[in-house]
């Protein structure tokens, strides 16, 4: 498993993780004719230690599990400076340039890295 690789993961990296079902999606057409989807999902911190590092990757599948469109995005320190143990933060990840096309079976949402604060 590479989640948390390179960064502090003397944790169970379950201990930092997105809540079941993992992302909840809404999608608009827009006036260039492609797709955008918007994924929502709260992270929570039970990790007993605050974290100044989150990175997540958000998911658009087909019906085979296969990403369609997928992106990476480092929400802390980015959009929040830390995430105190215990406390939770909603997240919100754009995914772009989608066409009606595409098999968009279900979204997908996971904590790819974190780090502790120091």
């Amino acid at each position: 498993d590479e989640r948390g690789a390179g960064l502090h993961d003397e944790l169970d990296v379950d201990a930092v993780a997105i809540d079941e079902p993992s992302a909840e999606a809404d999608e608009a057409k827009r006036a260039l004719g492609d797709i955008v989807m918007s994924l929502h999902g709260t992270v929570r911190n039970f990790s007993g230690r605050t974290l100044n590092g989150l990175e997540i990757k958000a998911a658009v599948v087909n019906h085979q599990g296969e990403p369609v469109k997928q992106r990476t995005v480092v929400v802390i320190p980015t959009r929040k400076a830390e995430l105190e143990s215990n406390k939770t933060m909603s997240v919100q990840i754009m995914l772009e340039g989608m066409t009606d096309a595409d098999d968009r079976a279900n979204v997908r949402m996971e904590v790819t890295a974190f780090r502790f604060k120091q």
